[in-house]
């Protein structure tokens, strides 16, 4: 008996070491395990605080903006919230950004006091333009976008259908000191031309040139002297200018920024010469003429007669234009072109692509040419220059005008 009596006594000192040890495992654990929560939850509390703290910076950019700092500052990135500050005094709100040029920077927005939808535009602050979206708000960039103002303003005031220009008058924008100009909407619907060249020429073609016709359309009232006895030159009318609507078939103009007004016409230096009102016509609308038309042929040869057109077919040339020579009584005289624009162009594109040109294409030459004789018809005698109104005046034999015979050439596009 003795023997297992000791056994249960050593069993059950050891188990009492056991219990004791598991108590201090346990007690141990707990420490340890209160002491992890403790710093989780520190650092839990500096990371949530400074992740508040940085919200709340981005708060006051986007959500706090004071208004008496923004019309303080010379400059600001262009934000919904910002641009309020700016744009209070017309009661504009402005949406969403529209992107920027070399320039300037465009943003979608819509009049509290009637409801219509508006173009703005601003300076940037750093020329030329890039993605960080500074615009200048100061009085320096007024004066450069009261000049494109009244431009526009000139071309929504002779085709307000077409031309997305300022639509109130320049005086009003310059007597405000706005740091911005306010053009006629474009709808969303409407796309580059640029972006979509391929779908605008095959729709251009299928639709006998009636998508370039609207643009001499617009060349045409833009060329006419009234309302205001100037004509008007957009001298930028490239793809990049030129928005289409597909689902319409109608197209706008937009940027008048590089754009000219003349009040006279002529050879004197202080004029405007009779090859820069060409300028529209002769930059980049006859090679997209050209190229709808080159459509007709197989891809090899269209690709071949596209890319001999867009090199050297150039009115920049003189070989391609009029020009002023000196007489030798040292006044001066218009002169026309050594070719005709019809005959430069087969020139320069070859045989085999100029079969199909089509008529209404070289109807577009045709009138260059009739342009450059009423040109030197007009500028001739001594006569250096004349007003624009009296440029454009039908003849007084009855025949018919220059500006006639342009408008017949764009309403009646037709294919050969």
């Amino acid at each position: 008996m003795g023997l297992p009596k000791t056994l249960c006594a050593c069993l059950r000192c050891q188990l009492k070491y056991l219990l004791l040890c598991l108590l201090v495992c346990v007690v141990a654990l707990a420490v340890w395990t209160s002491w992890l929560f403790s710093s989780a939850a520190l650092e839990g509390d500096e990371l949530l605080g400074g992740l508040g703290q940085r919200a709340q910076l981005r708060g006051v950019a986007a959500s706090t903006v004071n208004c008496s700092d923004v019309r303080s500052s010379s400059s600001l990135r262009a934000s919904k919230n910002a641009l309020r500050c700016v744009l209070e005094q017309d009661a504009i709100e402005p949406i969403s950004a529209i992107g920027h040029g070399e320039v300037g920077l465009a943003w979608r927005g819509r009049s509290t006091r009637d409801g219509r939808s508006v173009i703005i535009k601003f300076m940037c602050a750093r020329q030329p333009c890039d993605e960080a979206d500074i615009i200048d708000i100061t009085p320096r960039s007024t004066s450069t976008l009261f000049s494109e103002c009244r431009l526009g303003y000139e071309a929504y005031q002779k085709l307000p259908s077409v031309a997305a220009g300022c639509t109130d008058p320049p005086e009003e924008a310059a007597s405000a000191a706005r740091p911005y100009i306010v053009l006629r909407a474009v709808p969303a619907t409407y796309v580059k031309v640029a972006d979509h060249q391929e779908e605008f020429l095959e729709a251009d073609r299928r639709a006998s040139h009636k998508l370039l016709g609207q643009v001499l359309h617009a060349i045409q009232a833009f060329l006419n002297p009234a309302p205001h006895a100037t004509t008007l030159v957009h001298f930028d009318l490239t793809q990049d200018n030129l928005l289409w609507n597909r689902d319409l078939g109608s197209v706008q103009i937009i940027d008048f920024e590089s754009a000219m007004l003349c009040s006279h016409i002529g050879i004197d230096g202080n004029s405007c010469s009779p090859e820069s009102l060409l300028k529209d016509v002769a930059k980049e609308i006859v090679l997209l003429a050209l190229a709808a038309d080159f459509l007709e042929l197989p891809p090899l040869q269209r690709q071949k007669c596209t890319r001999r057109a867009m090199d050297s077919v150039d009115f920049e040339d003189s070989v391609a234009r009029g020009g002023a020579a000196e007489l030798t009584d040292g006044g001066r005289i218009w002169q026309v072109a050594k070719l005709s624009p019809k005959k430069y162009v087969e020139k320069q594109i070859g045989l085999k692509c100029t079969r199909t040109v089509s008529a209404w294409t070289r109807g577009i030459l045709q009138w260059m040419a009739a342009f450059d004789r009423w040109a030197a018809t007009r500028l001739r005698d001594g006569k250096e220059s004349m007003t624009a109104e009296s440029f454009f005046a039908p003849s007084t034999d009855g025949s018919q005008g220059i500006l006639e015979a342009f408008s017949l050439l764009a309403l009646g596009a037709k294919k050969k």
